[in-house]
């Protein structure tokens, strides 16, 4: 396939007006200048008028479309897999939440399952979805002060057992630890894990100077910065400040316009600049669903337009996706384009080790693409490694042979 005429974003983090080859499910090349002609069997999109983006790479998702993945199930992760593809959302990584080690595992074990078998049993419906990079264990080791959407009856002490558990379970797809720093145990688990996944701090109360220790041990990461963690105050500047002071720390943000302030989200670009930011989406199994009642870690959550609360009036997770939050960065909250894709595709693989593979248009990777619209950011059609996907509601018709 080549996709003509369209504005490319490289890797390098500018717009090229050019060509893309593509080869199976690879980049092959770009060209800013026509060098080939091509044949008359061979797939050619014209992307005149569009932006070509990498497809997006969400690292903190817990589900979509009614489906979740603590549910445990592998065809629930085929739709999640497929409904996010459909949005733009080309790689991601499942969050599992505070529950009991039982269901914790049997998620474990679906990922696994997901990725070894069911491609080959329904290879059509796996080529249609999201790869899936790994799974997120978002708990149970975290501060009950700040549990946010979790069941505190689920919360435990950091067990390295339990991880190594998680390990065998998911055929070592555990990317992120997520875990309180504060807490007993702590010190021990970034021993035995800083160097075979990411840590990151989160869910936490953790004061300047823990999460700084920590950080120096190997905590790399924080989880949806700002939510779920104490303030930064001028003389008690927690772990936003800890991660500030800490150049190899990078910080997930919820940009939904829902879980924080547009000029947060402003400010922690300015305090840690564009490739220390990774946006998510945090996204529950409401996204998708529209009002209503849905469960989340075994709670009730209420939806209604763009916010998600539980019984208490408690934020929770976000009913939005990351190819929304991308367009509300930067049209809604003053983020420059840029800055807000490579915070979408490339940050978010980087902090995974994933980076080879997928997060940027560059040869050698995975041919996934967005065509959107330059003024709207609309999505106009996605590539997911190489083909075209099946025809959205507002189909894009710029295809043609040779």
């Amino acid at each position: 396939m080549r996709i003509v005429n369209g504005t490319v974003f490289l890797e390098e983090g500018v717009f090229r007006q050019g060509d893309l080859v593509i080869q199976g499910e690879y980049i092959a090349s770009f060209h800013s200048s026509p060098e080939h002609c091509p044949g008359a069997e061979e797939e050619v999109l014209d992307a005149s008028g569009c932006l070509v983006l990498p497809g997006l790479v969400d690292i903190h998702l817990h589900g979509c479309g009614n489906r979740d993945f603590s549910d445990g199930e592998v065809n629930a992760l085929a739709e999640i897999a497929k409904r996010e593809a459909s949005w733009g959302i080309t790689s991601l990584c499942g969050a599992a939440m505070t529950l009991p080690e039982s269901r914790l595992l049997k998620a474990a074990e679906a990922v696994k399952e997901y990725q070894e078998s069911f491609r080959q049993r329904e290879p059509r419906r796996y080529r249609q979805g999201a790869r899936i990079l790994g799974l997120h264990m978002e708990g149970p080791f975290i501060a009950a002060s700040r549990k946010g959407s979790q069941k505190e009856e689920d919360i435990r002490l950091p067990d390295s057992g339990l991880v190594a558990r998680m390990q065998e379970a998911s055929g070592g797809r555990v990317r992120i630890l997520t875990f309180a720093p504060e807490l007993p145990g702590a010190e021990g688990l970034i021993r035995e894990w800083k160097d075979k996944m990411t840590l990151s701090a989160g869910h936490t109360d953790a004061k300047y100077e823990t999460a700084l220790e920590a950080m120096r041990q190997g905590v790399c990461h924080v989880t949806h910065l700002c939510n779920a963690m104490n303030p930064f105050l001028h003389r008690a500047p927690g772990v936003l400040g800890a991660a500030s002071d800490m150049p190899q720390v990078m910080v997930e943000l919820i940009a939904d316009g829902i879980h924080n302030h547009p000029s947060m989200v402003r400010n922690v670009f300015r305090i840690f600049g564009d490739r220390r930011v990774i946006l998510v989406s945090d996204s529950m199994r409401a996204a998708g669903m529209g009002d209503g009642i849905f469960e989340l870690g075994g709670q009730k959550v209420y939806v209604r337009g763009k916010k998600a609360l539980l019984e208490d009036g408690t934020i929770a997770a976000s009913v939005t996706n990351l190819y929304e939050c991308l367009r509300t960065c930067a049209r809604d909250m003053g983020i420059p384009l840029e800055s807000a894709l490579r915070c979408a595709s490339l940050n978010p693989a980087l902090s995974i080790g994933a980076e080879r593979e997928v997060g940027s248009i560059s040869p050698g990777k995975y041919a996934d693409l967005l065509l959107a619209d330059p003024q709207t950011l609309e999505l106009r059609q996605v590539i997911l490694r190489g083909q075209i996907l099946e025809k959205r509601e507002k189909p894009w018709d710029g295809i043609r042979k040779g």
